[in-house]
């Protein structure tokens, strides 16, 4: 009796494993839509700009959502299982290549290594409960229907804002969301791949939709960036205004993130902060200094 008892309970433990998973998903995807809307910066993710960050969000929400309503079990089971292999390979690259942050909490500062914890001992949940998961019965009919007529309303709904936010030409809509006034674009640059120490010149776009001039005063001057126009330019009411930049290819090899900031006289809008990427080739000098290497 006792272990028949016990048996049971392991049996409905194992079959409430996936909704763990799904509570994991809405929260990631809550605190991705908090960071995007307060915070346009904190985004550490090589991948993803905020647009498509912004679908990702919803994806895990969906996700979650349908796990939670237990409709389609053996469906959203292999749905959830192959979305965490794949931010487990995702986040695994990310460690491997020496992020600091994977990005996949929002604002939360989680180590890529620390993710792949999680996500390998979620999948393995997921891989334990399958049998008992996918063997339960659904709910009653009546209910059923509800679940499935609301869940079929929240994915033609996200099916919709997902098509519309990959192919309008609206790139202003999370600036307006954040009440933003000055925003500069694109919001991830990639520079490509070159040697360590390279200097790598690229170009912003600074947007003023607000009624007034705004003066560019400074930028960034340091060792991984520097700003090549002089200053201070103005950017005119409703206008846009064109920056060349120079971004410098760090030492260690691999992918790399680098901050880059623009100071203006706005008041909500003093600093102003975006991101470059690339990658760094492995023992190679860059070209100056290749050029002037002895040769043997």
């Amino acid at each position: 009796m006792d272990a028949g008892t016990g048996r049971s309970a392991r049996q409905r433990l194992a079959g409430q494993l996936p909704r763990f998973a799904a509570g994991l998903l809405l929260v990631a995807a809550i605190l991705k839509l908090h960071a995007l809307l307060t915070r346009p910066t904190s985004n550490q993710s090589l991948f993803l700009a905020p647009r498509a960050e912004l679908c990702l969000a919803y994806l895990e929400f969906l996700l979650g959502t349908w796990l939670l309503t237990g409709l389609g079990r053996r469906a959203a089971w292999w749905a959830a299982t192959a979305f965490f292999a794949t931010v487990l390979a995702v986040a695994a690259y990310q460690g491997w290549t020496g992020q600091a942050s994977c990005g996949c909490l929002g604002q939360v500062q989680v180590h890529p290594w620390t993710m792949v914890a999680v996500d390998a001992a979620v999948l393995t949940a997921l891989l334990l409960s399958r049998r008992q998961w996918c063997r339960d019965e659904f709910p009653a009919l009546a209910v059923g229907r509800i679940r499935w007529i609301g869940l079929t309303i929240v994915c033609f709904l996200g099916l919709a804002l997902a098509a519309w936010m990959l192919t309008s030409q609206d790139t202003n809509l999370l600036a307006r969301l954040r009440g933003e006034v000055v925003t500069l674009r694109p919001f991830l640059t990639d520079l490509g791949t070159a040697p360590a120490g390279t200097w790598q010149s690229f170009r912003i776009e600074v947007h003023n939709s607000g009624a007034t001039p705004v003066r560019i005063v400074g930028g960034s001057i340091h060792c991984a960036c520097r700003i090549a126009n002089t200053v201070p330019l103005t950017v005119p009411p409703g206008g846009q205004l064109e920056l060349n930049l120079m971004g410098r290819f760090p030492a260690t090899p691999g992918r790399f993130q680098s901050e880059y900031v623009l100071y203006t006289d706005h008041p909500q809008h003093l600093i102003l902060r975006r991101r470059f990427t690339g990658r760094v080739l492995a023992d190679e000098l860059p070209p100056a200094e290749s050029a002037n290497k002895p040769t043997p």
